[in-house]
C-alpha cells in the first residue's frame, strides 16, 4: 500500500524504506507521547507532595493555635479560681479587723535548746602509727579552760 507503485525491485526497496519510515515515525511519535506522560505523572507527583506539605503545615498551625487555645483557657481558670481565693481572704481580712485583734507573731517562737557539746575519746592516729593513741579534753586548774591532749603508746 504505498503510494508509489514502482515496478520490479526498485520499487519493492522504495516500498520497504517508505514502510520502515512510517514504523519510525509511528514510534517516534509513540515515545513523544510516553516522554510526555511521564512528564506530566512527575507534575502531578511534584504537585501532590506540595499539597501534602502544605497540609501538615496547616496541620501544625492548626495544632498550635488550640495549643494555645488551651493555655489561654486554664489561665483564665486558674486567675478566676486566684480572684476567689483573693475575694476569700480579703472577706476573711475584712471581718477579722472588725474586732480589733492583735496576734503577736512572737509568741509562735519557741526557744531553741541544744544539748552541750562533748566531744567524747577518739582514737587518732599517732605519729609513730600507734593504735592506741587517744585525743581527749584536759581541764587546766589556772583556768576555766580545757586543752586537747593526745595520749601516744610507749
Amino acid at each position: 500500500m504505498a503510494r508509489h507503485r514502482h515496478k520490479g525491485i526498485l520499487g519493492a526497496i522504495a516500498q520497504t524504506q517508505h514502510d520502515a519510515n512510517k514504523r519510525r515515525a509511528a514510534q517516534m511519535r509513540a515515545e513523544a507521547q510516553h516522554m510526555r506522560a511521564i512528564v506530566v505523572a512527575q507534575r502531578q507527583a511534584e504537585e501532590t507532595r506540595r499539597t501534602y506539605e502544605r497540609s501538615l503545615k496547616a496541620d501544625e498551625r492548626e495544632r498550635h493555635r488550640l495549643y494555645i487555645e488551651d493555655r489561654i483557657a486554664e489561665t483564665d481558670a486558674l486567675n478566676e479560681d486566684r480572684s476567689q481565693q483573693l475575694a476569700t481572704l480579703s472577706a476573711i481580712l475584712a471581718s477579722t479587723i472588725a474586732y480589733g485583734y492583735v496576734f503577736d507573731v512572737h509568741s509562735l517562737k519557741e526557744p531553741l535548746e541544744l544539748p552541750t557539746f562533748n566531744p567524747g575519746m577518739r582514737p587518732v592516729k599517732c605519729v609513730n602509727r600507734c593504735k592506741r593513741a587517744k585525743l581527749r579534753f584536759v581541764s587546766v586548774e589556772s583556768s576555766n579552760r580545757r586543752i586537747l591532749e593526745l595520749s601516744h603508746c610507749q
